[in-house]
């Protein structure tokens, strides 16, 4: 559904495992981009300089 709606990126997110797989689009199908944890800073496609620190995501509380 997101490569026929042309969605340039989506995440996965596995809070077991303190993941995130990254997919971008490219050519019409999805690829993986990589795999990110816990101590990685995301950039968002499209955004400019807007990142995501994950160890704020996986947070423990």
């Amino acid at each position: 559904m997101y490569e026929e709606a042309r969605v340039k990126e989506h995440w996965i997110v596995d809070p077991a495992y303190e993941i995130v797989d990254v997919f971008v689009l490219v050519d019409e199908s999805f690829h993986r981009k990589d795999v990110f944890t816990k101590q990685d800073r995301v950039s968002v496609s499209g955004f400019g300089d807007f990142a995501i620190n994950l160890s704020q995501v996986f947070e423990s509380t």
